[in-house]
């Protein structure tokens, strides 16, 4: 008989003993009752592990369905079939299904009520499957490989060193770890582009064997990279090669690996196999020669896990002569410890390093998630100096709810492992399913399909398949805040990454632990950015982000095919990335500052006779001049303090400016005659004037475009409440007491928010904080060749000054676009202090009320204020980004004509409101119409304010406070001068056609403006060379 003979009997002899195989199991599992589906071959067949990826796309190409089979007979079959969605083999088969191979009878489950029955309540019936973890077993058997009585003799000999005692040093050393990868990527010449898959497999490599085997490295420390006599590789390599390449192990036989000559594949597997347990009898000896040294064998609670097992090592024992029953019962042989630490290893910092792997990539992916988890972690560990500590670890740990909710979430979509087998063991047992009790033979094994089950939607919602961490968190409706959140618990059975029941991952405090510690230590003062290819948008970078972590792989863990084609940076949380709780304290300190001086320049005008009496200042003329020689101030002082502010920061300017305005102030209040309050007046609004000119910069600085409206809006809102509030408070004080206190009032004022400001602001201007970190790393480094994007190395401090200081000047001199909103804003602003300081006498004079009672018809000019600020807040964003959705077609940056729409309200209201008020006052109507009218005047001020503020900002972002410095010129000096008409306007012509006047002249300037700047708006930022962009 021939070989080829022999060879074709044996293939047909095999292929019919497995046909009849197949038949017999058919038969068995459609006993079961449950859908039951069918391979002809099994997926344990070596053969078809090594080929079924390049046979099974040709096998799928037969007619009638017939490669049908191929969609679950594969390892790996369930992480495949999830890149779909939800389960296309669930959705045709059913949440629970039988699958029938010449070897086995397997059943698959995505029911979670299943899944929680053989997992957790029914786990003695369904022992865990030998052969999948004996793989593990080639250094020695370990807690994963070993069931029954032996499987608890491992829990108890190693699961004792991961409480949280343990977690502590766990806590602390993730932090150290990873504060030292940060400094690592800020000091490398490579920048700050980090390689989250090797870098933080090392942070968690290291932390493994510092807590868990005693020996402490630091990141990137150079000893690790030596390779001790005797060995060929390190450590860490081993351990990588080994986790890579354990199939291996499935598919060749022992005694193979002992041949002289192997692909080379298979060769650098065993030798690394050799060298990790040369690695753990090395480590092993050492730790019984320190317990030599010490001369103690008792095992205590600050045993790490390799000095514990060595301690309940039965030869250990057993030459001291132990008598403890309870010792010699638990104890591990050499082989035992060597497989346990072997196996922690590889969980304790492969599985822990991928979750962080793809919650990184994630996060840089989706940056609002990203910041509504830093928003969290600013606010718990700015409010505690030593959080990284290890007596802070509880506390701290479980504050930070949305840390671990994202770890949830990343489990959830991305679990480390695919699969969770259990069997039925020697006897049969009974399964419910789908509310029926059914009939399981023995040998069966029962599969979770944990990817699946935790995408399931019936479970997770519709959006199960999508990264969202806030799906964990939930809060007292009653109830608002961070400390009142709550981790959800997750539906039972649906949950899975560390399995459930008495056989739950030993580890999972431990992994929890040390990804909420090193994802705290990153975000706190850093956010993850994607780097975009050349020519790519940020947008398409984040989508191509996604498409590398959800192309995957799955062996013993799942990985990405290729990380390394996306780049991610590691950025410091600048302004603009700063949480938002943070932002919007600095919103309200500025505007409380701009608040300040308004309100000193009209809280004065029910004074103003008082004053008159008590410094001798007889002329009409004169007394007006202490009213608005503060507003004239303003003319000066923005084109200073803006520019200024662009050379050495926002903040320190504001709390200069302050000072000088407190001084001056002060000043007021105790001046004796009227040179002294003029002047006084003078340089205190030359002080208080720095808040309008930084206060826009500071939101350039803080908010992107489509955000920065909001802020504007409440900021816009404090210069023009602070005149109608003035006045209220002024005439109560000057009725109550004496009109310095008027002045000493303002100045305790402003001292309090002074005191705020020095705990709350931060300096926000980029060129500032550039030129710091640059100084910093010059004294670090030595190298004084280190620029910023700023710096121009032939401009000297005077070139600086004079370039800074001119500026406004230049601004307003080329710049159509200024020009053109400092007459309308000078117009607005005018008009606005023309009716304030005419409003109190209209009220006493022909309406004959008290000038305490006058002062409260200024309320209407404040709910004007107050009702246009509001809306407009509410409108101006939403406008902008709808705008943007419609004509920024690829998704590019916004444009400032799209703030233009929001002008055309108040160009309305402002005449609209001057007719009804002047009108009814003129007559002498209801004292509600005047009031009716002067509220839609000032509502359409601020709405007018509003829209210039925020077109400035978004078209001069950089010299935001120059831009605005320009422009507050033409505006105080309106300020100032159009009270000084005033009477002689409503004398002539009366309220009703000297209002008419103004309306009509508000109509002329206010409307065809928004027209012109949106059709050449564009065509004018081109041309400009401080436009942005």
């Amino acid at each position: 008989m021939s070989s080829t003979t022999v060879i074709v009997f044996l293939c047909a002899s095999y292929a019919l003993y497995s046909l009849l195989c197949l038949i017999r199991n058919i038969r068995i599992a459609r006993t079961i009752g449950i859908p039951v589906v069918w391979s002809p071959i099994s997926p344990f067949n070596p053969f078809w592990i090594i080929f079924n990826k390049r046979l099974s796309p040709i096998i799928q190409r037969l007619p009638l369905s017939l490669g049908s089979w191929t969609q679950h007979d594969a390892l790996d079959w369930t992480w495949v079939d999830r890149a779909h969605g939800d389960s296309q083999v669930h959705e045709k088969l059913g949440d629970t299904f039988a699958h029938a191979t010449p070897r086995e009878i397997e059943i698959h489950t995505r029911d979670p009520a299943v899944a929680d029955e053989v997992l957790r309540k029914r786990a003695n019936d369904f022992p865990k499957i030998s052969h999948y973890a004996k793989v593990l077993d080639f250094l020695g058997t370990s807690l994963v490989s070993s069931d029954g009585e032996d499987w608890v003799r491992h829990r108890k000999a190693t699961v004792s060193t991961l409480s949280d005692r343990n977690n502590r040093l766990v806590w602390a050393e993730t932090i150290r770890q990873t504060q030292q990868m940060i400094q690592h990527y800020f000091s490398a010449s490579s920048g700050r582009i980090i390689d989250p898959v090797e870098d933080v497999r090392e942070v968690y490599l290291h932390v493994f064997t510092g807590v868990f085997f005693g020996v402490k490295y630091g990141f990137r420390q150079a000893a690790e990279k030596y390779i001790p006599e005797g060995h060929l590789r390190t450590y860490k390599d081993c351990l990588h090669t080994s986790l890579k390449d354990l199939l291996i192990l499935r598919l060749v036989p022992k005694w193979i690996l002992d041949l002289p000559v192997l692909p080379h594949r298979i060769s650098n597997f065993r030798d690394s196999a050799r060298e990790m347990r040369q690695y753990l009898d090395e480590m092993i000896a050492s730790s019984k020669e320190e317990l030599e040294e010490k001369g103690t064998r008792r095992r205590t609670q600050t045993d790490n896990l390799l000095s514990f097992m060595v301690k309940s090592n039965g030869e250990i024992e057993a030459e001291n002569g132990s008598s403890d029953m309870s010792l010699k019962w638990n104890y591990l042989t050499e082989s035992e410890i060597r497989g346990n630490l072997f196996t922690y290893s590889l969980g304790g910092h492969e599985s822990s390093a991928h979750t962080l792997t793809f919650a990184l990539y994630l996060l840089a992916a989706l940056p609002q998630e990203q910041e509504w988890l830093a928003a969290e972690v600013t606010s718990v560990l700015g409010q505690k100096k030593d959080w990284q500590s290890e007596e802070s670890f509880m506390e701290v740990f479980a504050r930070l709810k949305r840390c671990q909710a994202v770890m949830n979430e990343t489990l959830r979509l991305y679990p480390s492992v695919t699969v969770l087998p259990k069997c039925t063991g020697s006897a049969a047992t009974t399964l419910l399913v789908s509310g029926s009790d059914r009939h399981i033979p023995p040998s069966i094994n029962v599969y979770v399909n944990m990817p699946s089950i935790q995408i399931h939607k019936p479970v997770w919602g519709s959006d199960a398949t999508s990264f969202r961490p806030s799906r964990w968190i939930t809060s007292s409706q009653s109830l608002a805040g961070l400390e009142n959140e709550q981790l959800r618990a997750p539906p039972e059975g649906a949950f899975l990454p560390w399995s459930d029941g008495k056989r739950i991952c030993p580890g999972k405090r431990f992994s929890q632990v040390g990804f909420v510690a090193a994802l705290a230590a990153i975000l706190l003062k850093h956010r993850i950015e994607v780097v975009p290819d050349a020519g790519e948008s940020m947008g398409d970078a984040r989508k191509r982000t996604f498409r590398v972590v959800n192309n995957t792989y799955a062996v013993m863990t799942v990985h990405m095919y290729e990380p390394s084609s996306v780049k991610l940076e590691l950025i410091k949380r600048y302004p603009k990335n700063w949480p938002s709780k943070k932002k919007w304290s600095a919103v309200f300190c500025v505007s409380f500052y701009t608040l300040l001086s308004p309100v000193s320049s009209s809280m004065v005008a029910p004074a103003l006779e008082a004053i008159a009496h008590d410094l001798t200042i007889p002329s009409a003329f004169e007394q007006i001049l202490v009213l608005s020689i503060f507003v004239l101030a303003y003319a000066l002082g923005p084109l200073i303090w803006g520019p200024l502010s662009e050379l050495y920061g926002r903040i320190i300017i504001l709390q200069l400016t302050t000072l000088l305005y407190m001084a001056f102030n002060l000043g007021c209040g105790l001046a004796t005659t009227k040179a002294q309050v003029i002047a006084f007046r003078f340089l205190a609004g030359f002080g208080g004037s720095a808040p309008m000119a930084v206060g826009g910069a500071v939101f350039a600085d803080l908010f992107n475009a489509e955000e920065r409206g909001r802020a504007i809006s409440i900021y816009s809102l404090a210069p023009l409440l602070g005149p109608a509030i003035g006045p209220i408070a002024g005439g109560f004080i000057t009725q109550e007491t004496t009109w310095r206190w008027i002045f000493y009032s303002t100045t305790i004022f402003a001292g309090l928010v002074q005191g705020i400001g020095l705990f709350v602001l931060q300096e926000t201007c980029a060129p500032v904080l550039l030129v710091r970190i640059k100084n910093r790393l010059v004294k670090e480094t030595g190298n004084t060749a280190l620029r910023t994007e700023f710096d121009n190395p032939e401009r000297t401090v005077i070139r600086a000054l004079a370039g800074a200081l001119t500026r406004p000047f230049r601004l307003f001199g080329t710049q159509v676009i200024i020009q053109a909103l400092a007459v309308y804003m000078m117009y607005l602003y005018g008009i606005m202090y023309l009716v304030l300081s005419t409003f109190s006498a209209l009220w006493t004079t022909r309406y004959g009320e008290s000038s305490g009672i006058s002062g409260l018809n200024y309320i209407s000019l404040g709910l004007g204020f107050f009702l246009g600020a509001q809306t407009c807040a509410r409108f101006q964003d939403r406008v902008y980004v709808a705008l943007k959705k419609r004509y920024v077609l690829d998704g590019g940056p916004g444009k400032p004509e799209f703030r233009v729409p929001m002008m055309v309200p108040g160009a309305v209201l402002v005449p609209v409101g001057l007719l009804i008020y002047g009108w009814s006052a003129q007559y002498k109507a209801h004292w509600i119409l005047p009031n009716l009218g002067a509220v839609l005047f000032s509502a359409g001020v601020i709405v007018g304010f509003q829209g210039i503020q925020a077109f400035l900002v978004d078209t001069y972002t950089r010299y935001a406070a120059s831009a605005i410095g320009s422009v507050m010129v033409l505006r105080s000096v309106a300020g100032f001068g159009f009270p000084l008409f005033a009477p002689a306007l409503y004398h002539r012509l009366d309220y009703g056609w000297g209002n008419t006047l103004l309306a009509l002249t508000a109509v002329g300037i206010g409307l065809p403006g928004p027209i012109l700047l949106w059709v050449f708006g564009e065509r004018l930022r081109k041309r400009s060379q401080f436009a942005a962009g």
